[in-house]
């Protein structure tokens, strides 16, 4: 069994066993791990979802799901739209109209819960 235990050269080791019952633990020469210099994350891209709503179907209902079929969903018009990224919820916009195309304008930010 191998186990990786970060990123950088000499942070990997092989699981040897567990050796003999009360034989002392050996304590490796070099550190299992380093401590990465800060780096500045302004420049990370973070991709948002924008729920809109949500519906509930049984396996039959969607099994017989076709074009055309309206889903109604669960929030009245106009909705209410959650931000979320990585299924953390970040905060609460309304559908707009931005130079022709459909955009989002928030709302709330931070906690809207």
């Amino acid at each position: 069994m191998l186990l990786y235990l970060g990123q950088g050269a000499h942070v990997s080791r092989e699981f040897q066993g567990w050796g003999r019952q009360g034989a002392p633990i050996p304590i490796p020469s070099t550190p299992c791990h380093r401590h990465p210099e800060p780096r500045n994350v302004d420049a990370l891209t973070v991709d948002l979802d924008f729920i809109v709503g949500r519906v509930a179907l049984t396996v039959g209902e969607l099994s017989g799901l076709a074009t055309g079929r309206i889903l109604p969903l669960d929030t009245s018009t106009p909705a209410l739209v959650r931000i979320v990224a990585h299924g953390t919820e970040l905060g609460l916009g309304r559908l707009v109209e931005a130079e022709g195309r459909l955009a989002v304008e928030v709302l709330q930010w931070g906690n809207p819960r």
